[in-house]
């Protein structure tokens, strides 16, 4: 089994089984690599992330496969994605917010450009 980076460098090349789960794997290559299990996701040709919890071959993983190793951006990066994203979400939010606010008050303001107009006395 070969295990390489996005860009094409192996990291790992061993014999493992079969039967290993994805979570096993994910730790030999935390002990060849120094990324932590959590930080891993496998690729098996650009499919979904192989799941943690099952075994290789289950995921069509055999001998002569070229899996790739996509490191995840540490926790603190992912939360400050996480908060940029949230807060372009409120500002968002708050800008429909204000839209609607302004559409509702249209009729009153209209209401009482009405009322003003009527109260001008005609020569």
């Amino acid at each position: 089994l070969t295990v390489q980076r996005v860009s094409g460098e192996v990291v790992f090349e061993e014999t493992v089984s079969a039967r290993a789960s994805v979570r096993r794997l994910k730790q030999a290559l935390a002990d060849a690599t120094g990324i932590s299990p959590a930080a891993q996701r496998l690729l098996l040709e650009g499919s979904a992330p192989l799941e943690d919890s099952d075994c290789l071959e289950d995921q069509g993983v055999d001998s002569g496969v070229v899996l790739t190793l996509v490191q995840l951006p540490p926790p603190l990066l992912r939360r400050l994605e996480n908060s940029r994203s949230s807060l372009q979400s409120l500002t968002s939010k708050d800008q429909a917010d204000k839209v609607s606010r302004q559409r509702a008050l249209e009729p009153i303001q209209q209401l009482r450009l009405t009322e003003a107009a009527a109260s001008v006395p005609v020569m």
